[in-house]
């Protein structure tokens, strides 16, 4: 396995993690800049947080005759402070995706074709189009520099917005859960 890994140029895999570091924070930081520091958005974060301390308190405790009867349940009111605060940050979303697709295309050109990284497993057929795509070769271990990019970038900003405090309480796996929960009228 070293034989395959010293082939590869290290320094080109520790520019890309490097870079991809630094777009996933600078991501992060300009939406900071636009849109976390705003009243607003704070606002609306706060009442996500809130709303989702109501949420679970509402799984453990059984919810009242009233709310019952209104048809505003916990999780109604919850998607709704959820959906408030993705609202706010369309802004950010924009001027992240801007970012991200920009700096992509400018740093791929320089490892066009070449393989950066390898994996430590042979990837899954679907996965392999994304890690493997465009490199010389039949090795389907060889890992590209889009695919690095894209998972450390992803990864590194996710972090930087904990870094921050504005970090959602709750995943996107979970949102859809709870979509999918008052979908049913649970």
């Amino acid at each position: 396995m070293t034989d395959e890994f010293s082939a590869l140029d290290k320094r080109d895999t520790f520019y890309i993690l490097l870079f991809s570091i630094l777009a996933g924070v600078a991501n992060e930081l300009i939406s900071w800049v636009f849109v976390y520091r705003k009243e607003s958005f704070q606002k609306a974060h706060k009442e996500v947080c809130d709303g989702y301390e109501d949420y679970v308190l509402s799984k453990i405790i059984p919810a009242s005759k009233n709310s019952i009867l209104s048809g505003e349940t916990p999780a109604k009111v919850f998607a709704g402070k959820i959906r408030k605060l993705r609202n706010t940050k369309n802004v950010s979303t924009l001027i992240t995706g801007l970012v991200f697709m920009g700096l992509m295309p400018a740093i791929m050109s320089f490892f066009e074709n070449c393989a950066v990284a390898k994996l430590p497993f042979k990837p899954f057929y679907f996965i392999a189009f994304f890690t493997h795509s465009k490199t010389l070769g039949n090795d389907v271990t060889d890992c590209t520099a889009t695919a690095i990019y894209t998972l450390v970038s992803v990864v590194s900003g996710h972090y930087t917005k904990v870094f921050l405090g504005y970090s959602s309480p709750i995943s996107a796996f979970k949102e859809s859960v709870l979509e999918e929960e008052i979908r049913r009228g649970m």
